[in-house]
């Protein structure tokens, strides 16, 4: 999750403990998180939860996974697709111009949900639908 104050929180799938299927445990590792980082700059407040200082360009110099995903109101529906070694960005806010066109100049494919999500719904998601492809 990219927060536009500069600071990435990092959800490592095959790490995370206690992401139930229902919103409100992930918004409650968010809620976390955030006050964590309101005390140190980086560091781990969760199982297999990260967060560091960081702005979007230093965020994506960094990913090498296979498959990049950005969320958007358009974009190839979250159920056709088959998740493997992936990165997936959600932010708080509608994302700036700026920012989708650097998602795209970095080869990141738009997905859309089947209705108007919040980040913390969208993470649930993400994380059933990609529990889901393992096991195909």
């Amino acid at each position: 999750m990219y927060l536009r104050e500069g600071y990435v929180i990092e959800f490592l799938g095959s790490r995370i403990r206690q992401l139930r299927p229902d919103e409100a445990s992930a918004f409650g590792i968010i809620r976390r998180a955030i006050d964590y980082l309101r005390r140190r700059a980086s560091g781990k407040p969760h199982s297999g939860v990260y967060v560091r200082k960081m702005n979007l360009n230093d965020l994506l110099a960094t990913l090498s996974t296979s498959q990049k995903f950005y969320s958007e109101s358009y974009g190839r529906s979250i159920i056709n697709v088959e998740f493997r070694s992936f990165t997936f960005i959600t932010c708080i806010d509608k994302y700036l111009d700026q920012e989708v066109k650097e998602f795209r100049s970095r080869d990141f494919v738009p997905i859309t949900f089947p209705k108007r999500y919040s980040p913390e719904q969208e993470i649930v998601l993400i994380n059933y639908f990609a529990d889901l492809s393992e096991s195909l």
